[in-house]
């Protein structure tokens, strides 16, 4: 089971958003940064939340999802052979 981590200041991650709304958020030991959209339900008669999953953060560094999932595999691991050249993604 995944330890609980403490959040890294949006300060010390590199890349991140310029977004004020955009949070982080800790699941299972991997932590996202989300922008919480507040509404209220009329059905339920209470407000509910939607989020907008903006990317990851891994080593105090912010990748967005679809740098995420090209470098990293589900649970956080680097993918082998993966190098970033010119803003290319080479296999090797």
């Amino acid at each position: 089971m995944p330890t609980k981590s403490s959040l890294p200041d949006p300060q010390n991650v590199a890349d991140y958003p310029d977004n004020p709304k955009a949070v982080m958020v800790s699941a299972r030991g991997v932590i996202r940064v989300v922008e919480r959209l507040y509404y209220w339900d009329k059905e339920k008669h209470r407000g509910c939340e939607k989020r907008n999953y903006l990317g990851y953060v891994v080593g105090n560094q912010f990748y967005s999802n679809d740098d995420y999932h090209r470098l990293f595999k589900r649970g956080g691991v680097k993918r082998r052979g993966c190098v970033i050249f010119c803003g290319r993604l080479v296999q090797g």
